[in-house]
């Protein structure tokens, strides 16, 4: 039975195997008299050849204990093993798209080996398309990749595309990467969409079919490509209404809305909606009810762009301050909410002495 071991690598284990996830970033799987260490490592080279022969360079494995065998299902280059059973253990290692798989095999007896070897020629490797068309461009699409993986750096990675004139085969990628099954990477391509500035019908059509994506942060993300694309803003806003009435779970109170070692401030999904709404002036009146609904919403940072998104539509401030008023003393909010909400209300007139003493 083929088992996930890292994304779209996958290994035939049996059902008598368990599963873990060490500290250290390790899958181990195991059963009596054998374990499966496995680990992979991202922003390898594309040749999956140069990306081997620099793991061993990073490894220094004895050289007579290395072997390359020919391809496997899905993996593009070669795999090696070093043949250190003596000590109840053996390293196999295959390289495919930029991504070098190691597992390490730990057995108690000799009698194990042939199934850990078996297990290890089971290793297949089954990236989506767009990950094989940034193999297949030339130079290969690496930076892209990554960047569309990880949701960070698109802007280099565009910029990187652009200077190598790989526009097309970039496209093509992420015309297929916007339909990904990762929110991250249909987000980050609704990204790089942008910074492409592509107006074409087939780039603009995709986009659209993300203003329909069950996550808000998504559609924001492409409600926001198209209206830097030069839609309409009215064409947009219908799907962000949905997103801003979208029910979520409710919100951790105070400072455990600061979360991970960054300090990142938790936010629901609906945030993303409002904060696009909040910038498209006059166009959002459709959304105005809905708005309303969420003047005293949970999250200061939603209560914020829905002010601003009010106020764009000529709601009068006495309307608007008072639910910021109120998060001043609401102790449901991180003090970074507060804070927030303070400036929000300096600027728009409070006194000092009337916000500070709040926060």
């Amino acid at each position: 039975m083929q088992q996930q071991v890292y994304n779209d690598w996958t290994l035939d284990l049996d059902p008598d195997f368990s599963c873990e996830e060490t500290e250290d970033g390790f899958i181990v799987f195991s059963k009596p008299g054998l374990e499966i260490w496995a680990v992979v490592y991202c922003e390898q080279p594309f040749d999956s050849e140069t990306a081997v022969r620099s793991y061993l360079a990073w490894r220094k494995p004895d050289e007579s204990d290395v072997s390359f065998r020919p391809n496997s299902e899905g993996i593009s280059g070669r795999a090696f093993l070093t043949s250190t059973m003596e000590d109840g253990r053996f390293l196999a290692v295959a390289a495919s798209l930029g991504r070098i798989i190691e597992l390490e095999f730990r057995f108690q007896d000799k009698s194990a080996v042939d199934t850990a070897v078996t297990i290890w020629h089971s290793l297949q490797y089954s990236p989506p398309a767009w990950v094989k068309q940034c193999g297949h461009a030339e130079p290969p699409l690496s930076g892209l990749r990554e960047a569309l993986e990880r949701g960070t750096n698109i802007e280099a990675a565009i910029d990187d595309v652009l200077d190598r004139k790989q526009t097309a085969a970039a496209t093509a990628v992420l015309l297929e990467s916007i339909k990904s099954e990762s929110a991250t990477v249909r987000q980050a391509s609704c990204d790089a969409f942008a910074i492409l500035d592509d107006a074409t019908a087939e780039v603009t059509d995709a986009l659209r079919e993300r203003l329909k994506d069950d996550v808000i942060q998504v559609r924001a993300w492409a409600a926001e490509a198209l209206l830097d694309l030069g839609a309409p803003p009215e064409s947009v806003v219908p799907s962000l209404i949905e997103g801003l009435q979208k029910q979520e779970a409710p919100l951790p109170t105070g400072e455990d809305r600061i979360q991970g070692v960054c300090g990142y401030l938790c936010v629901p999904d609906r945030y993303h909606a409002a904060r696009i709404l909040s910038a498209v002036g006059e166009a959002t009146l459709p959304a105005r009810n809905a708005l309303l609904e969420h003047q005293l919403d949970e999250s200061g940072d939603v209560r914020l762009q829905v002010a601003e998104a009010l106020l764009n539509l000529g709601e009068p401030l006495e309307n608007v301050l008072p639910p910021l008023r109120d998060g001043l003393h609401n102790p449901d909010l991180s003090h970074r909410e507060r804070m927030r909400i303070a400036q929000s209300l300096l600027e728009h007139g409070e006194s000092h002495n009337d916000v500070l003493p709040a926060v």
